[in-house]
């Protein structure tokens, strides 16, 4: 299974069957997190992964998810330090890691609103400044679905995604037409499309520069709901789900590129690249958009 097929075949997943992990399953588990976590997302911002293991034999790691979560034996508690795009960073290593378990036959659930954040730190061991701002359910799936598990799936629309046309843009505002690109964008395009997010809300917006052969990547928030968290962004940590999607999708279709952040420490936004750039960042911040980076 390559990855373009790994990424649309992955879905969320919260009924766990109660079986523990053994010794050698823990082992590879954590070498999927150690690789993963290797080297720093698109910003520089470092993550560490720690695996928590029920080990009394109850079948279930329990943190605090209020029944959202049912029979998880183990979950995956991702920490970092605050930092300009370490949000963003958090997004790309967790999603690299969640595709690779799901390929090595893991379960999986993102977990960013409701979980108990003063124990995952304990168990994580974050210190200082660190802090588990989403935590990631982890198991392999159960036979039946809890009722639970299946009424969050209808409320959120789990599996619903937006059309292309409403997620992709030209510099002048107009939406995109997928079918004058090469096919090869339109696999990124797809990839990135189908990515998790908080709510199911998609914050991603694209813009295409036909030109200069760039994409603009923005983020269309929620103010009220990415800063109802404190220190803990969803929708930022989004972006950086989507920003993984499109490069591993890239890489596999033979793209060349990487991302380029758009935001500086203090927040502001560097106008790099030329006059091109800065009329793709005014008309975004006419819809309402923030740059978050750009693909070149």
């Amino acid at each position: 299974m390559n990855i373009l097929e790994t990424i649309s075949q992955r879905r969320s997943v919260r009924s766990f069957s109660s079986t523990i992990m053994d010794r050698r399953e823990m082992e590879s588990v954590r070498g999927i997190l150690e690789r993963a976590a290797s080297e720093p997302g698109p910003f520089g911002a470092r993550i560490r992964c720690k695996l928590h293991v029920d080990t009394v034999g109850s079948g279930e790691a329990r943190l605090g998810t209020y029944g959202l979560i049912s029979g998880a034996s183990a979950f995956v508690l991702p920490i970092l330090a605050p930092a300009p795009g370490a949000m963003e960073d958090l997004g790309w290593v967790v999603e690299k890691a969640v595709i690779d378990l799901w390929a090595a036959g893991w379960a999986s659930c993102w977990i960013g609103g409701v979980f108990s954040r003063t124990k995952a730190a304990g168990l994580a061991g974050a210190s200082g400044e660190e802090y588990v701002p989403i935590v990631i359910a982890l198991g392999k799936e159960a036979e039946r679905r809890s009722f639970m598990d299946k009424l969050i799936a209808r409320a959120s629309r789990s599996r619903q995604r937006r059309a292309l046309a409403e997620l992709c843009f030209l510099p002048d505002g107009s939406a995109l037409n997928g079918d004058a690109l090469a096919s090869p964008w339109n696999i990124v395009l797809e990839a990135l499309r189908v990515a998790p997010s908080a709510s199911n809300k998609q914050p991603w917006r694209l813009v295409w520069d036909p030109l200069a052969l760039r994409w603009m990547l923005f983020l269309d928030e929620d103010r009220f709901y990415n800063n109802s968290l404190g220190n803990t962004h969803l929708q930022n940590i989004d972006m950086g789900i989507a920003m993984y999607h499109f490069a591993a999708a890239a890489g596999c279709a033979g793209l060349k590129g990487s991302w380029t952040p758009l935001v500086e420490r203090e927040g502001f936004f560097a106008e790099a690249g030329g006059e091109g750039v800065k009329s793709m960042i005014d008309m975004g911040r006419k819809k309402g958009w923030e740059p978050i980076a750009m693909w070149r």
